[in-house]
């Protein structure tokens, strides 16, 4: 079993068993079911991840991997996105609902939420921005339970703004559910929400939703979200930590365990062992039109040291239009652009490779910007490199950027001179065989 970071949890086909890391930073093994992720890519959005309502004016679109909600300047205007995927709660264990968000500027008479429901909306747990007054709610039947920031149990001081992104958790059993945020490194729990008699919500296989809408507001009002997973917290295990081991025989029963290995970050954070991989959200076959650009998903950096990329395509890029962008965090804070590439005539229908090593920030991105002529075949596939990256191999016929890779070496044709001795300094024009200095820079 294989972990790959920020890849589709692998699955042991004979166990069930899913291998990942938490949201804590902490590597797991556990039989779960129903963990979903859905994020943003590309500029459209991904009707196989996402539904999208909207209604008087509201609005949904998608960049740089983030998805805009704007319930626009209609009285009435709504905009909502929600998961086709459904979390799947199993008894006696926790699920975690994560997403990033950025709330946007609060407004009177404009309601914004964010977490998850039922396939009827009947029973959810969501954060909730109404107005300027923040809160969690819960909802059993129809029936809401709001919490009022003043009230939480927890931090009482945060409140969402246009300001700072933040990420967002829920962590929810039964009987109970901690509304959380994190900012930076740190996780904080906001409000423990405990059942009265009844459980929280009726139905616990949800959704996760976003919902921005207008109750009278008619100033334009946006809320940008991240994406959404869920996964299931706890492990099974026939040994509690702290008891006294017993004896293991043919008929025991055992969860299976694997091995992830972990290190401390510059940060204070753990995280799991990286390996080099493929970065799909910064890879793309989809054409591009005339001066269009592909631009990738920011992806964590931290424990890489390089990007490369292969490519192809029946048309130029624009000038300098190939390149790695960096940002402080996936909101594009600070983007700075990494060395520009290229792709030109001779490389018209050839693959071509370009490698940025080193990064310039947190999370990294790659942008590919067409020329004036649309595309009819288009490849870009990018990889991650934890350590310097190998030498790539190429057909000698490949178009190779200025940052590609490459050994100088020096090569040296020795002669014999006509008194028997070798020399490898100077051409002689009496010697039989000529020899000469010359240096060769050679791409494996």
């Amino acid at each position: 079993m294989t972990f790959i970071p920020g890849g589709t949890p692998p699955t042991n086909e004979d166990t069930g068993a899913v291998q990942y890391v938490d949201h804590f930073n902490s590597a797991e093994i556990h039989l779960v079911s129903g963990v979903f992720e859905a994020s943003f890519s590309g500029v459209a959005l991904d009707t196989a991840k996402w539904v999208q309502t909207v209604a008087n004016g509201g609005t949904v679109t998608v960049a740089d991997g983030v998805a805009k909600l704007d319930a626009g300047t209609d009285a009435a205007g709504s905009s909502k996105l929600k998961t086709i995927d459904i979390g799947a709660f199993q008894e006696g264990r926790v699920a975690v609902f994560q997403t990033g968000i950025l709330a946007g500027l609060a407004l009177v008479d404009n309601t914004k939420r964010w977490g998850m429901e039922s396939a009827d909306s009947q029973n959810c747990l969501y954060f909730e921005m109404s107005g300027t007054a923040f809160g969690v709610v819960a909802r059993h039947n129809g029936i809401d339970t709001r919490v009022e920031q003043a009230s939480f149990s927890g931090l009482k001081t945060f409140t969402p703004d246009e300001i700072q992104a933040a990420a967002f958790y829920i962590h929810f059993s039964a009987g109970q559910a901690n509304f959380e945020v994190q900012i930076g490194n740190k996780t904080t729990v906001l409000h423990s929400m405990l059942s009265v008699n009844l459980p929280l919500v009726a139905e616990f296989d949800m959704h996760g939703f976003f919902e921005l809408f207008n109750t009278g507001n008619t100033t334009s009002a946006e809320m940008r979200v991240r994406g959404a997973s869920q996964s299931i917290d706890g492990q099974q295990s026939f040994v509690r930590p702290g008891t006294v081991p017993r004896d293991v025989n043919p008929t025991t029963l055992l969860s299976p365990v694997a091995a992830v290995g972990v290190g401390e970050d510059p940060e204070g954070v753990f995280r799991p062992a990286l390996s080099n991989g493929a970065d799909e959200g910064n890879s793309s076959v989809a054409l591009l039109g005339a001066g269009a650009a592909f631009t990738g998903a920011f992806r964590d950096m931290q424990g890489y040291s390089a990007v490369s990329i292969s490519t192809r395509a029946d048309q130029l890029s624009a000038v300098n239009g190939i390149f790695a962008q960096f940002a402080d965090d996936a909101l594009g804070t600070n983007l700075r652009t990494a060395r520009v590439e290229t792709y030109s005539a001779d490389s018209v229908n050839k693959l071509a490779y370009y490698t940025w090593h080193g990064t310039l920030g947190k999370f990294m991105r790659i942008v590919w910007t067409n020329g004036a002529t649309p595309q009819t075949d288009f490849f870009l596939s990018s990889f991650l490199h934890v350590q310097a990256t190998e030498l790539p191999q190429s057909p000698v016929t490949s178009s190779l950027g200025g940052g590609t890779p490459s050994i100088t070496t020096r090569s040296i044709l020795a002669g014999r001179l006509d008194d028997g001795s070798n020399n490898y300094n100077n051409a002689h024009h009496y010697c039989g065989y000529v020899n000469f200095v010359c240096k060769m820079y050679s791409h494996i």
